[in-house]
């Protein structure tokens, strides 16, 4: 806060001119705030700022982009960056003077709002907290004991504020993370409240550079932290800032994923890092890759795992047998129809990945059959959104209740992504493939996965109605009317998963192997006679946490050895 009213009568403004934008600096003694506007000189103005080198005490910056001012450069008698010339006015007098300039008037570019407001923030006694405010240009920039740092960069339209608890928090120098261990030496509650920055913005180094005030104890007081301001297509990414992964995921019909369809040779998926990487990125974005040329072997499916990670162990085991069984404890294990499904939906963490490598295809029948669930919940919220809002809200309970196991969950159909700190973890969770002509009118709510799965739903009731709790905010019952908005919409969703054009359908042969994202792709299977040939797949699971960590450092994205 700026307490003192004399001192703040007292406060300069510096300000610099060039051919296309007016920057206004209010300074006081270690605190800038820097407000712009865009305005356009008149030939004779121009002229005339060329032949004086100042117009109306407005200076000129010669070829240059920007001006950064700040208050140590401008007390100690430090000149002004090489072809800036600038003055300092009272306030009454820089608003004035811009007020009545003819050409503001002209082009009805009176004095902005938002500067108004910085000035008379700076006369307040009353005013926020100050901000640094810099502009990425020519020559470096600083600011001094700074609480809150606000850089504008190119290709932001406001600028990025730092504050100096979460900058001190964010850094990775060797004293603050262990080089071998990668973890941090510090807390973030050990950070004092009243820290604050010393910092030099540098165009030439592309970086951040502050120096702290009151740093965390036992640190020395020559401990920096540097931010990079590489562009974004020079850096690697982090995709903790972008929390919903895959952060491109692509929505397909029959036709769309038929045209785009990934098969990979099993000995480059297992060689090739580019390979590896490749399909996995297509498995992030349309939830559906094929191996082929997998060895005839019962352990290839963990090998195709181990270039991912670990398997995701369940009751089944780490690998489970799909093939036709008397008496079968699942219904995947016999010989008949199996329709569109997710697996384990009555587990906390359904696997996010499914593998299925077929070892024999000799009986007749048996196809798989795959549906882009996205695209029917995309669908759904364009044509009703009234149903989507019902699958969104109203959760349908799974169980598994045989051979010795007994697990119930209750998940929504369409579950959305939770935002984080109010902001939506995927803006644009779902686009229509470019080389289709799909369009894509509506935006829909962040969605982080389906929960489907017919075979394994509980009764919505109990067999006991005893046995329901007797408070009326329990789950179920629901009432009659919320009864006939979930299965109304459930019965949408259910054809538009179901439709011809969403069904992609496939004959594993022996030696192929499909890899699917469970959370969001769902998959069946035609019947087959058994009685003519053995079909036989061996599949596995992945976790989610493994499958994006290794599409991470695939990626690059600031691991270490």
């Amino acid at each position: 806060m700026l307490r003192s009213s004399r001192a703040l009568q007292r406060a300069s403004f510096a300000s610099s001119y060039n051919a296309a934008r007016r920057v206004i600096t209010v300074t006081q003694p270690r605190r800038v705030i820097s407000t712009a506007t865009t305005v356009t000189p008149t030939p004779a103005q121009k002229k005339g700022l060329r032949a004086n080198g100042k117009s109306n005490g407005i200076g000129i910056g010669a070829n240059r982009r920007t001006t950064c001012s700040s208050s140590s450069s401008n007390s100690s008698g430090t000149p002004p960056a090489r072809g800036i010339a600038t003055r300092h006015i009272s306030s009454d007098e820089l608003r004035r003077e811009l007020q009545e300039d003819t050409h503001s008037r002209a082009s009805g570019t009176a004095l902005p709002a938002s500067m108004i407001r910085d000035i008379d923030a700076v006369e307040s006694s009353e005013g926020p907290n100050v901000r640094d405010t810099v502009e990425l240009g020519g020559s470096a920039c600083h600011g001094s004991n700074a609480r809150i740092i606000a850089v504008t960069l190119p290709g932001r339209d406001a600028p990025l504020e730092l504050d100096a608890v979460a900058a001190r928090d964010s850094c990775v120098c060797p004293l603050c993370v262990d080089v071998h261990s990668k973890q941090k030496n510090f807390q973030l509650t050990d950070i004092p409240a009243d820290i604050s920055a010393d910092w030099t913005l540098s165009p030439d180094a592309q970086e951040l550079e502050i120096r702290w005030r009151n740093d965390v104890p036992g640190f020395p007081a020559e401990h920096k932290t540097t931010f990079s301001l590489k562009p974004v297509e020079n850096a690697v990414p982090d995709s903790i800032y972008h929390p919903l992964e895959p952060v491109e995921r692509r929505i397909w019909d029959s036709a769309t994923i038929t045209a785009q369809n990934k098969w990979t040779d099993y000995n480059e998926y297992m060689t090739s890092d580019t390979a590896l990487e490749s399909t996995l990125s297509h498995l992030g974005r349309y939830g559906l890759v094929f191996l082929h040329n997998v060895p005839d072997s019962e352990d290839s499916v963990e090998n195709v795992i181990s270039r991912i990670g670990i398997p995701k162990r369940t009751f089944y085991g780490q690998t489970f047998d799909v093939k036709s069984r008397p008496q079968a404890k699942n219904i995947a294990y016999t010989h008949q129809r199996l329709g569109l499904h997710m697996d384990l939906m009555y587990v906390t963490n359904p696997p996010h990945l499914q593998l299925l490598h077929s070892l024999r295809a000799r009986s007749p029948g048996g196809a798989s059959i795959f549906s882009d669930s996205l695209r029917a919940a995309h669908a759904l919220f364009a044509s009703d959104p009234a149903a989507f809002a019902a699958l969104a809200s109203l959760p349908v309970p799974f169980h598994y209740r045989n051979d010795s196991q007994s697990y119930f969950k209750w998940r929504p159909t369409i579950e959305l992504a939770a935002p984080l700190a109010g902001r939506s973890p995927n803006p644009a969770p779902l686009t229509a493939d470019p080389t289709t002509t799909t369009t894509t009118t509506t935006t829909t709510p962040p969605i982080k996965c389906i929960n489907y799965s017919p075979q394994f739903q509980a009764p919505l009731l109990p067999s006991t109605l005893l046995s329901l709790p007797p408070s009326s905010s329990a789950p179920a019952p629901y009432s009659p009317a919320q009864t006939r908005r979930l299965h109304a919409a459930l019965r949408k969703f259910t054809a538009l998963v179901e439709a011809p054009d969403a069904l992609f359908e496939l004959r594993l042969e022996e030696g192929q192997c499909v890899i699917f994202d469970n959370r969001r792709v769902l998959h069946a299977r035609r019947a087959f006679d058994a009685s003519k040939g053995e079909r036989w797949l061996r599949g596995a699971y992945v976790d989610d946490d493994v499958f994006f960590s290794r599409g991470r450092v695939l990626r690059g994205e600031g691991v270490g050895a």
